[in-house]
C-alpha cells in the first residue's frame, strides 16, 4: 500500500505556476493505493466512489468521463505510455480528503498511484520522476492548469516552501502546539480545470489585478515565513487572512458565502482563516488555539456549516 497526504496553501495559492513562490502544508488526511496482479487481463478499479473496469486497450487513447476515476485512469494511460506496459491488476483506493475540495484529493490519489505502480512493477522512481508523472497526468490528460507544489507536498508532508522557477524545496517546522486546524466546507465543490484556465488567461494578458495578487502575495509568502521561523503563530494566522483578502481583491476566487465564513471564524475565535485551493468553491481553513476550537465548532453548527477537525 502507497500513501499520500493532503495539503493547504498557507499563503501563495496559484503562485506555484505563475512564477513565484508557495508556502504549503502537508495535511493528516490521507490517500493510499494498494494494487495486486489479477489473471482477468483487466484493470479493476475499487473506491468509496464505486468500481469501474478498465480493458488494457483504452490505456491507449484516454477519454473523460467526468469522474472520480477519470484521474487514475489518466494516470494508468500515462504509465503504460511512458514507464512501462500494463497488465491486469485490482486497484484498491481508499481516501480521507474530500474530492474536489481545494485539499489536494487529485495529487494525493496520482502520487499515491504511481508510488504503488513503482512498487509493484518493480520499476525504481525518485519523488522528482513521480512528482513530474503527477503533474503530466493533471496538465496533458486532464487538461487542467497545475504547478508542482501540490505532487511534492503530496509525496512528502510538512511544511513546504516551493520555488516555482527552480522546483527547490525548503522544509520547515511549522510548531502549532495549542492550536488546531478546523477545515470549513463552502458549499460548493471547485473545479480547477475551470476556474485555472480563466485565472491563466489573466495572467498572460498582464491584467493588473492578477498582476498585484502575484506580487503582493510572494511578498507574504516571505514575511510568513519569518513568522514561522520564531513560532509566532498569532502573526501567521493575521498572514492567513490577509492572503484571504488578496484572494478575494485581487485573484477574484472568493464570493460573498466564502468572505462571509472568513469573517464569521475570525469573529469566533480563529487566529486566521482563509480559502485554499483554486478558489470559487472548496474548503476554507482556520487556525485556532485550542481554548478558542468548542466556540468556534458551535458557531458552524449553528450556521450550517460542515467542518473537518484534524
Amino acid at each position: 500500500m502507497s500513501t499520500s497526504v493532503g495539503k493547504l496553501f498557507l499563503i501563495g495559492d496559484d503562485l506555484d505556476w505563475a512564477g513565484e513562490h508557495s508556502l504549503l502544508y502537508g495535511l493528516p488526511l490521507t490517500t493510499n493505493v494498494t494494487v495486486t496482479d489479477s489473471p482477468s487481463g483487466l484493470i479493476r478499479i475499487t473506491g468509496e466512489q464505486g468500481r469501474e473496469t478498465v480493458p488494457l486497450k483504452e490505456l491507449q487513447s484516454f477519454a473523460c468521463k467526468n469522474s472520480f476515476f477519470d484521474y487514475v485512469r489518466a494516470g494508468l494511460s500515462l504509465w503504460n505510455r511512458d514507464v512501462a506496459k500494463l497488465r491486469g491488476m485490482e486497484l484498491r483506493i481508499e481516501s480521507t480528503i474530500p474530492p474536489r475540495s481545494g485539499l489536494g484529493s487529485s495529487a494525493a490519489v496520482l502520487v499515491s498511484l504511481f508510488k504503488a505502480l513503482s512498487e509493484h512493477c518493480q520499476i525504481a522512481l525518485d519523488e522528482d520522476r513521480i512528482c513530474q508523472l503527477g503533474q503530466i497526468t493533471e496538465r496533458d490528460f486532464i487538461g487542467a492548469v497545475v504547478g508542482a507544489a501540490d505532487f511534492y507536498i503530496s509525496y512528502h508532508g510538512g511544511t513546504m516552501l516551493f520555488d516555482t522557477v527552480t522546483h527547490a524545496r525548503t522544509y520547515y517546522s511549522c510548531d502549532l502546539s495549542g492550536y488546531r486546524i478546523v477545515l470549513m466546507y463552502s458549499g460548493h465543490s471547485s473545479d480547477t480545470k475551470v476556474v485555472n484556465h480563466s485565472k491563466l488567461k489573466r495572467l498572460e494578458a498582464g491584467e493588473r489585478s492578477m498582476m498585484e495578487y502575484v506580487e503582493k502575495t510572494d511578498r507574504l509568502v516571505l514575511e510568513t515565513l519569518q513568522a514561522i521561523e520564531r513560532n509566532d503563530v498569532a502573526q501567521l494566522g493575521r498572514n492567513l487572512t490577509k492572503a484571504h483578502e488578496y484572494i478575494s481583491r485581487y485573484l477574484k476566487a472568493s464570493d460573498a458565502q466564502i468572505d462571509r465564513i472568513v469573517r464569521l471564524c475570525n469573529e469566533n475565535g480563529a487566529a486566521g482563516t482563509k480559502l485554499t485551493g483554486c478558489g470559487m468553491g472548496g474548503y476554507l481553513f482556520s487556525i485556532v488555539p485550542q481554548a478558542q476550537v468548542d466556540r468556534l465548532l458551535r458557531v458552524l453548527l449553528e450556521h450550517h456549516i460542515e467542518y473537518i477537525l484534524v
